[in-house]
């Protein structure tokens, strides 16, 4: 009996220690790219309806940069791609030029990052507007809300060398 004991004790240890081996972190340091194409609902002035009277898409050129010690900066170049009526009666020209002011946007976010159980957690610390000015993140909200949140959990892979984050696929620039 002591002999059995003996010899199934070093394969609960060999067994405990392969279960408690982590997950290997993959290394994200360098610059990424990624096109995205969004579309969005826009509704009309009739509150009763729930149909969207267009759709407007949006074009996204994204280039992510890791660095050392946790840092990150986000480019994020944004346009207006083009309006699509639901019902014919719209004017795509003066729709293109009026949501134009609003969504093209060129921004820098900079901020830092972690890499917690298959999340990257962002959180921003400065933002570069269109006018160039770089201000913290509670001013540049403050100045445009459209600009999102301070604080991004998404859950994330590196596979074959892509980086998926919360369904976007990044290839490496490098």
């Amino acid at each position: 009996m002591k002999k059995s004991i003996i010899l199934i004790i070093p394969v609960l240890i060999s067994l405990f220690f392969s279960s408690c081996k982590s997950k290997e972190i993959p290394v994200l340091l360098g610059n990424w790219k990624a096109d995205v194409t969004l579309k969005s609902e826009l509704a009309g002035n009739d509150s009763a309806s729930d149909s969207p009277v267009a759709y407007l898409y949006t074009k996204q050129k994204i280039d992510l940069a890791f660095s050392e010690g946790g840092c990150y900066t986000k480019k994020v170049a944004q346009n207006v791609e083009k309006i699509e009526f639901v019902k014919d009666g719209g004017n795509e020209t003066e729709a293109m030029e009026y949501f134009s002011k609003f969504f093209n946007k060129n921004l820098v976010f900079d901020g830092e990052y972690q890499q917690l159980n298959g999340n990257l957690c962002f959180t921003v610390d400065r933002v570069q507007q269109n006018d160039g000015a770089s201000l913290p993140y509670s001013e540049a909200f403050e100045k445009d809300p459209s600009i999102g949140d301070d604080q991004i959990d998404e859950p994330y892979e590196v596979k074959d060398g892509e980086l998926f984050i919360g369904g976007v696929k990044y290839k490496k620039a490098d």
